[in-house]
C-alpha cells in the first residue's frame, strides 16, 4: 500500500500528511511490496519495504528490507483518526484496547467478510469477554449509554438508569 495519502487528524484540527518517495529507476532497485504496520498503535506505525537489488555474480539480486517508524505512538496519542486512500484505518474509541485510544478499524469496514471473524471462536468471544470487562469497568452509565445505542435495532430494549431496568 503506497502511503502518499496517509494522513493523521488530531485533536487540535490539524492534519499530517506521510509521503514515501518511491525509489528512482537509476538505481536498478525493485520494489517487492510495502505495506503499513498498524497492529500495536502504542508503538506507533511502521512502513515496511522490501527491494530487490543487483548485487553479487552472475546477476543476482538480493532482497533488501526496509522498516521505519512513520507516525510515533505520541502523535497516535493525539489523533482522532488516521487514514489512507480515503479508508480509516485508526479511529478515536473509548472502548480501545490500546493506552493511545485507538482502535484498528474493524474488519466489515475495511471490505473483509465479517463472517469469517465471528466463525472463529476464539476471535469473537475474546472481543465480546474484553468489551463486557470495560462495560462493567466505566460503570453504570456506560451500560445504560451501550444499550441505547442498540435499542434501534432491538424492538423493546431501554435502560433508562441503573443495571437492571432493562426490558425485553
Amino acid at each position: 500500500m503506497n502511503t502518499s495519502s496517509l494522513r493523521i487528524y488530531y485533536e487540535t484540527g490539524c492534519i499530517d500528511e506521510v509521503h514515501m518517495p518511491d525509489p528512482s529507476f537509476e538505481s536498478g532497485v525493485s520494489l517487492q511490496r510495502e505495506y503499513l504496520d498498524i497492529s500495536n498503535p502504542d508503538n506507533g506505525i511502521f512502513f515496511d519495504r522490501s527491494y530487490k537489488m543487483p548485487g553479487g555474480d552472475n546477476d543476482e539480486y538480493r532482497e533488501l528490507c526496509d522498516r521505519m517508524l512513520v507516525v510515533s505512538s505520541n502523535d497516535l496519542a493525539r489523533a482522532l483518526l488516521v487514514e489512507s486512500h480515503g479508508l480509516a484505518l485508526l479511529t478515536r474509541d473509548p472502548l480501545s484496547d490500546f493506552d493511545c485510544g485507538l482502535s484498528i478499524t474493524l474488519p466489515d469496514r475495511l471490505g473483509f467478510n465479517d463472517d469469517a471473524c465471528l466463525m472463529n471462536e476464539d476471535w469473537y468471544f475474546g472481543n465480546i469477554q474484553k468489551l463486557i470487562e470495560k462495560v462493567i469497568a466505566m460503570g453504570p452509565a456506560a451500560h445504560v449509554a451501550l444499550v441505547n445505542g442498540l435499542a434501534a435495532g432491538v424492538e423493546g430494549l431501554t435502560v433508562e438508569e441503573g443495571w437492571s431496568n432493562g426490558t425485553r
